[in-house]
């Protein structure tokens, strides 16, 4: 017996000659095969249709109705499974032969055929659909797997989002008009991570850690956060602790990835290029990537805002004073390379900021959204 009962393949026998489809076909299940039988090409194919565990197929080439070569062309172009095709050739079929590998016909057994070679050659034919099946399988676990690790993902990401948002709602209850600065703050950060080749969900993330960079105002005196004038000295050193209260507050929650990098932006968001900023006065790329395209996302917004203490500038001023300075911002406060991306692709921070203007967000609505 070449094949283990247990493990039966089936193979579907093609020829037009009734005595010899019989025998060969008979043969073959004395030898543990299930077999199938056609007449001619057309009624393999519908045979195939009926029979999707049938992956070996044993042929003759010249047949009526429709010979082999076109049987194996139109199965080869309707069925995604695994097929192995055994051809059985004579001398008139060697134009049809070189055609039919070329379609990728697995074995050619030259007329007349010994009960051995056809054994042989079945025998490697089911060793390949066996490997290609198998493969097939591992696949589609692999890409099960890939799906339910997907799911996973996807769940612990909106859970981190929800997280993220609750926590940002807490700002509302301090200062209205940080809401929709931390919302604008965190768009202009996301189209920065686009623009400088984060993938989605870390671009994703990045936007939902932009929004808590001042998260650390919760902690400020209401008595400075509303005050009308600008800060004396001392009132500016105690609103700088907005960064170390900021990081203070996230970093028990520094193992979910989106308040790991919102750890970062909240300590140094308003650390500069230069070294001038605080609350370290760290310079360069010691300050943390997500921190430094925050900086610009921070300063441009918190100069096209009014506030009780300060007018708006509109877009142009705001680019103007970013790149020339005006005795408080300065362009060596921030990331050259970052600048130049953000200034190169300036419309577009115009028109986040349009479309989420102050007092726009509600205070049932808040940030559910984006």
């Amino acid at each position: 017996m070449i094949n283990d009962p247990r493990t039966t393949q089936t193979v579907l026998v093609v020829d037009d000659e009734l005595d010899i489809r019989d025998m060969v076909a008979d043969y073959l299940e004395r030898q543990s095969y299930r077999c199938l039988k056609a007449a001619n090409g057309e009624e393999a194919l519908l045979v195939l249709r009926e029979n999707e565990d049938c992956h070996i197929v044993l042929t003759d080439l010249s047949m009526p109705v429709m010979d082999g070569l076109e049987m194996i062309e139109k199965v080869r172009d309707e069925q995604a499974r695994e097929l192995q095709f055994i051809v059985m050739t004579g001398n008139g079929d060697k134009d049809k032969a070189v055609r039919a590998l070329r379609l990728g016909v697995a074995e050619f057994l030259d007329k007349p055929v010994s009960w051995r070679s056809i054994l042989e050659a079945l025998k490697r034919a089911g060793a390949n659909v066996d490997r290609s099946l198998s493969q097939s399988e591992s696949l589609r676990q692999t890409s099960d797997l890939r799906d339910r690790l997907n799911a996973a993902e996807q769940q612990l990401f909106h859970s981190h989002r929800l997280a993220a948002r609750q926590l940002a709602n807490i700002a509302r209850y301090k200062d209205a008009e940080t809401l929709e600065h931390c919302e604008r703050v965190g768009r202009y950060v996301r189209a920065m991570a686009d623009l400088v080749g984060y993938s989605s969900r870390d671009a994703a993330d990045i936007e939902l850690a932009a929004i808590l960079h001042d998260i650390g105002k919760v902690g400020i005196p209401d008595v400075l956060l509303m005050k009308l004038g600008p800060l004396s000295m001392d009132e500016f050193e105690v609103m700088t602790r907005h960064t170390l209260l900021g990081a203070e507050i996230l970093k028990e929650q520094r193992d979910n990835p989106v308040f790991e990098i919102a750890y970062d932006i909240a300590l140094y968001h308003h650390e500069c290029w230069d070294g001038s900023g605080y609350p370290y006065g760290i310079a360069g790329e010691d300050i943390p990537v997500a921190a430094r395209i925050c900086a610009i996302a921070d300063v441009y917004d918190a100069l096209r805002s009014e506030r009780r203490y300060k007018s708006a500038v509109d877009h142009d001023e705001a680019l103007r004073i970013m790149t020339r300075g005006d005795g408080r911002t300065a362009p060596d406060h921030f990331d050259p390379n970052m600048l130049t991306i953000f200034l190169n692709n300036n419309e577009r921070f115009a028109r986040i900021f349009d479309a989420l203007p102050d007092n726009s967000i509600t205070a049932t609505g808040v940030l559910e959204s984006a």
